[in-house]
């Protein structure tokens, strides 16, 4: 039903990724999901599309992690994994939300620690290292089907 103010959500979440509480944040958790397209155009109708077909679908989610030792245990080993599949050592990334009572739940199978930050020193403020988690299709071997996670609002 629209136009329903009780529909409208805010607030902070926690994160955990392999079953692991990664700790307060501070500059908001990011979802970002992305689908790339091919649209299918004809000569009569110029650019506009009669048709459109999905190629791929991504996601990520950054994780503004200002607790210490969380963020120490993600980069631990930066520079050593050189030519590493990452995806071998997905884990299983979970979001929810701090409010109780918000249904919100987002699960992916499969997510890594990809580490692309800058951390800031500063005497007033604290230090934030924001880590992306890359996520990966988990496929079934029997169908051959991909799927990234779930997410229920």
């Amino acid at each position: 039903m629209a136009k329903n103010p009780a529909n409208i959500k805010i607030g902070s979440a926690w994160v955990s990724w392999g079953g692991t509480d990664l700790g307060y944040t501070k500059g908001n958790v990011k979802l970002k999901l992305k689908q790339e397209t091919h649209d299918v155009t004809v000569d009569q109708l110029g650019k506009l599309p009669i048709k459109s077909f999905l190629l791929n679908e991504e996601a990520s989610v950054v994780v503004p992690l200002v607790e210490r030792d969380v963020a120490t245990n993600l980069l631990n080993g930066f520079g050593e994994n050189i030519g590493k599949d990452i995806a071998d050592n997905a884990q299983q990334l979970e979001i929810t939300p701090q409010a109780t009572g918000d249904s919100l739940s987002i699960t992916f199978y499969k997510a890594y620690p990809v580490i692309d930050t800058e951390i800031e020193f500063s005497p007033d403020s604290e230090r934030v290292v924001e880590i992306e988690f890359r996520i990966f299709p988990q496929i079934d071997t029997t169908t051959g089907q991909a799927q990234l996670g779930t997410i229920t609002l």
